[in-house]
């Protein structure tokens, strides 16, 4: 599994695990999703331990535990539906901005950008699954991401350019 920029970490699933066609984009959006998950928790647990701004010190702790109760749902539909997605915990998904100087504005311009990719990315494959269970997924997921792109968009304007 590799992490993109853009926070969106490839993983396949395994031979053995695979479904027909129909279930397969199922498959991919979760795992997609999962890896988003992964990188925003990483991001997340950075804004937290090391921003300079108490507002985006809580709002890195919120999205950490966003993404990791989205990611207990995806491990749950994953096992409702008997596919693999990659729940390994990866070390590789820290943030490349983690020595920054400028820390709050690194970790607000990286949540904007990997968000619009993110949540285009979701809408792109949502008419692909053929799961009820997956498309009510992607809807609350979609609605969260936003709400993470609206905060740090608001954020930003706060934010006294560097």
């Amino acid at each position: 599994c590799v992490v993109s920029l853009s926070g969106l970490l490839m993983c396949q699933t395994t031979p053995s695990m695979r479904t027909p066609a129909t279930a397969s984009a199922d498959a991919q959006v979760l795992t997609k999703a999962h890896q988003v998950n992964r990188a925003e928790i990483a991001l997340g647990l950075l804004a937290q331990q090391k921003g300079e701004n108490p507002k985006v010190q809580s709002f890195g702790q919120r999205m950490a535990t966003d993404y990791k109760d989205n990611d207990r749902e995806i491990a749950a539909l994953a096992k409702q539906l008997g596919v693999a997605v990659g729940l390994q915990k990866d070390n590789k998904d820290k943030p490349v901005f983690s020595g920054s100087r400028h820390v709050d504005a690194d970790f607000l311009h990286a949540v904007i950008e990997r968000h619009r990719q993110a949540i285009a990315a979701l809408r792109a494959d949502q008419p692909k699954v053929s799961q009820a269970v997956v498309r009510n997924f992607i809807d609350r997921t979609l609605l969260v991401w936003q709400q993470h792109l609206d905060t740090a968009v608001s954020l930003q304007q706060q934010s006294p350019a560097k």
